[in-house]
């Protein structure tokens, strides 16, 4: 593996750790929120967290479908945007059903992220090195699922809106990593390189 390579595949996945701390930070305590804030009953949460996460299910689903369409890096940028547009809205409105529309955009981001990483890695890796760098994300995704819940509940036993400014500071750092340090698919290079006009 070149330089190059490897520095695009250490940034795609210390984006994959930091976005799941985002995440992991925030969904646990998605109950306590709209408890909290909004008062609403647990059988009326349970719906709105259903329709959020089902929302996020079904565009991602068509997303993903797209990715290879699309350059990969750009792609996972406006993933990475919508993911952080979606932390940073949600303590700043004040209606369950944005903030409802927000939570399925951050899933739905999240989804598509983790789709184009993953095509990304097949597209410029080697049969060799796709095995561990696959088995290295997986680690990673299973650590930020580990930091992200405790770190979000001492945030949330200071202030209830911390957990999502955390989440979207998380989201900065991916975005620098990828715009500076991934290079862009070779699949989509060797297409343009390749047409004719």
């Amino acid at each position: 593996m070149n330089l190059s390579l490897r520095r695009s595949t250490s940034a795609l996945l210390a984006s994959s750790l930091l976005l799941t701390i985002g995440r992991g930070a925030t969904l646990p305590f998605m109950t306590i929120y709209l408890s909290r804030q909004y008062s609403l009953s647990v059988d009326l949460i349970g719906y709105a967290m259903t329709i959020a996460l089902t929302i996020g299910v079904v565009f991602s689903l068509g997303f993903g479908i797209l990715a290879d369409k699309f350059d990969k890096k750009r792609y996972m940028l406006l993933a990475i945007t919508a993911f952080a547009s979606g932390f940073i809205a949600i303590p700043l409105v004040d209606s369950v059903t944005l903030v409802v529309l927000f939570f399925a955009l951050i899933n739905c981001a999240y989804s598509v992220f983790a789709t184009v990483l993953k095509a990304w890695f097949a597209d410029n890796l080697s049969s060799t090195s796709k095995t561990k760098i696959f088995s290295i994300n997986y680690t990673m995704l299973n650590i930020g699922w580990t930091i992200g819940p405790p770190l979000g509940t001492l945030l949330v036993m200071q202030s209830i809106n911390l957990p999502f400014w955390l989440a979207a500071i998380c989201s900065a750092f991916p975005m620098f990593f990828i715009q500076i340090w991934v290079k862009r698919s070779e699949k989509i290079i060797a297409t343009e390189t390749g047409s004719v006009w």
